[in-house]
Parts: structure tokens; sequence; C-alpha cells
């Protein structure tokens, strides 16, 4: 739902499942990263801070929190190209 642009449709299952099993850190990392989308900063930064918490190695929420994570947040908040979902766009080009 993310990848397709349903910020707020992932951020309602996100939050079910975060209320279904407070300890799965990806979730939380996912609810972070909706939240940014959506404009929710504060927010996300709770979110991925909680994702690390539970997943000390969860090199995304890391990542985000490490660079200043207000200026990582307004970055994911920016839509995704159209092609960044494309299996095209992961393919290594020939030569």
């Amino acid at each position: 739902m993310i990848r397709a642009g349903r910020d707020s449709d992932a951020l309602a299952v996100l939050d079910r499942a975060v209320a279904l099993n407070g300890t799965f850190a990806q979730a939380h990392n996912n609810r972070g990263i909706a939240l940014a989308r959506l404009g929710r900063a504060a927010l996300a930064i709770a979110a991925f801070e909680r994702a690390l918490q539970l997943d000390p190695g969860n090199a995304e929420a890391a990542l985000i929190l490490a660079t200043s994570p207000t200026t990582q947040v307004t970055r994911i908040a920016r839509p995704l190209p159209s092609t960044a979902c494309s299996p095209r766009s992961r393919r290594t080009p020939m030569r």
C-alpha cells in the first residue's frame, strides 16, 4: 500500500498490526514511513525509534534516525518516482 501511494490505508493496517503485536519491529518501521509521507514527522520519528528499540539491527530506522531525523523524514515524505516500484528499475542494464 505504501508503494502504491495509499499511505492512509497503509497507516490504518499498520496501526492494527502494532495493536495486535507491539513487538513487530518492521510494522513500526513501515508505520514510520507512512507517517512521514503523510507529513506527521514527530510521530514518524517515534515509530522509527520504537522499531530500532525492538530491532537494533534495523538499518533503515538507524540510518533515518542517525542522519538528522527531521531531514530524513522530510525526504521520505516525497513520493517515489513511478519507476521505483517497477521490476525493470531493479534490473542491471544490458551493455
